[in-house]
């Protein structure tokens, strides 16, 4: 069953990469900047003994990029259904999980006019984890993070916020509305 906030503002978007479709909660596109656009998401299997794991597809712009990314995967159990609690449980969950000591970055270079993926790696996943994960229980996985990025000369740079949570036993991402596009803050 597809909890009650799911159902608010949806707009399913396959892309070619055969990812699941996207809920926006938001007027806005996926998260984008010039130099780098995070095109889709998509889980894997969700496994006991095996990390909960989601690539996240970028495509660069014009050239050569350091990409700094800050993350977290983690999963919540009973989430609230309604969208007001959600977006205030989101928003708590950010400022707690997004501080440099909880969320280490990792750092790679990425080659211009290219697409490709990132794996996102969370928390190994126990038993009861992942039957909930696969029979519908009010679990949710969710990802958080800041992609920070310059061309490799130094003149141009820009930071992408990206928030999403994964439903149990759905095949929808819901994308937040607060953290999920280009930011001015880092």
């Amino acid at each position: 069953m597809i909890p009650t906030f799911l159902l608010l503002i949806i707009a399913g978007l396959w892309s070619y990469h055969g990812g699941l479709p996207a809920l926006l909660v938001s007027n806005s596109a996926q998260a984008t900047n010039r130099l780098l656009k995070i095109v889709n998401y998509q889980p894997f299997p969700f496994e006991e003994g095996k990390e909960a794991r989601i690539n996240m597809f970028v495509r660069t712009a014009g050239e050569s990029i350091r990409f700094r990314l800050t993350h977290k995967v983690f999963l919540v159990t009973n989430p609230p259904t309604q969208v007001d609690q959600l977006r205030q449980t989101e928003k708590e969950f950010w400022a707690v999980t997004m501080t440099p000591q909880n969320a280490p970055e990792q750092e790679v270079t990425l080659p211009p006019d290219t697409e490709t993926f990132i794996t996102l790696r969370g928390p190994i996943l126990t038993t009861a984890q992942a039957d909930a994960m696969h029979s519908g229980k009010q679990v949710t996985l969710f990802v958080m993070g800041i992609a920070k990025y310059s061309n490799v000369s130094g003149h141009s740079s820009g930071a992408t916020e990206f928030c999403l949570g994964y439903p149990a036993n759905t095949q929808i991402l819901v994308l937040c509305k607060d953290h999920n596009g280009p930011s001015e803050n880092y």
